[in-house]
């Protein structure tokens, strides 16, 4: 069992997720990010304002999302509810 901290974005300012998990690889973590992608980016796209399908293609490549191991100043800080354990 390790901690780990996701982050979705999609290049807006002030649109940035933040997921904390619990599982077992960073492998693991990977794939429930990458599950909840489309629905991140989905849930911001209704505030953006595309010109044309280029923009909106754009829009979709800027959205991603980054796993890395939390430190354990970072798991002690916070709440034991805040993590999601998303192990199988």
């Amino acid at each position: 069992m390790k901690y780990f901290i996701g982050e979705y974005s999609n290049g807006y300012c002030g649109c940035d997720e933040i997921v904390l998990m619990i599982a077992d690889t960073e492998e693991q973590a990977e794939a429930y990010m990458e599950e909840g992608l489309a629905d991140y980016g989905y849930e911001y796209v209704d505030g953006t304002d595309f010109e044309d399908d280029e923009t909106g293609d754009l829009y979709w490549e800027n959205v991603t999302f980054s796993v890395r191991e939390a430190t354990p100043e970072e798991i002690e800080r916070e709440d034991a509810d805040a993590w999601v354990d998303v192990r199988n």
